[in-house]
């Protein structure tokens, strides 16, 4: 095992019981969280894969252009942002989405399910490739593609 040494935010109070509840120690509690996210955002990646269609997807992506995630309210934010979004801004009419299907479809997921959309969306925005532009960019075509294949 590969053990390096890593400073942790502070944790607010619900995250401190929680890790005094159900682990021997802070560092151990910090560690299982910090390596079991991954594990349980590709689980839930894989069961909401085929769920969407390809411009639901673009129309995600666009929902999160300049927005940021908040480990406080993961998972509880990204229907209202959508339907914000649809109301204010008629992404809906801009990628050809069914805005019933499409908010009945995300309604049909758990908190974590879309707490893992909130994740999938900022990492295409924030992650490792900083280059991305605009969804409908078609100079980022490649990488729209390989970041909707994840879940198409």
């Amino acid at each position: 095992m590969n053990t390096q040494t890593v400073s942790t935010p502070p944790l607010n109070k619900q995250s401190r019981w929680f890790i005094v509840d159900n682990f021997e120690s802070n560092s151990q509690g910090v560690h299982y969280a910090l390596e079991a996210l991954p594990v349980l955002y590709q689980a839930a990646l894989k069961e909401i894969k085929g769920k969407f269609l390809y411009d639901e997807l673009s129309f995600i992506l666009d929902v999160f252009n300049g927005a940021a995630i908040n480990p406080q309210t993961a998972g509880q934010t990204l229907i209202a942002r959508c339907e914000h979004k649809i109301e204010l801004d008629r992404l809906d009419k801009k990628w050809r989405v069914n805005k019933k299907q499409f908010l009945n479809a995300l309604r049909s997921l758990s908190y974590f399910q879309r707490a893992a959309l909130e994740i999938w969306a900022n990492g295409y925005w924030h992650g490792r490739t900083k280059e991305n532009k605009a969804p409908e960019d078609t100079k980022s075509l490649e990488t729209l593609h390989a970041h909707l294949k994840l879940l198409f």
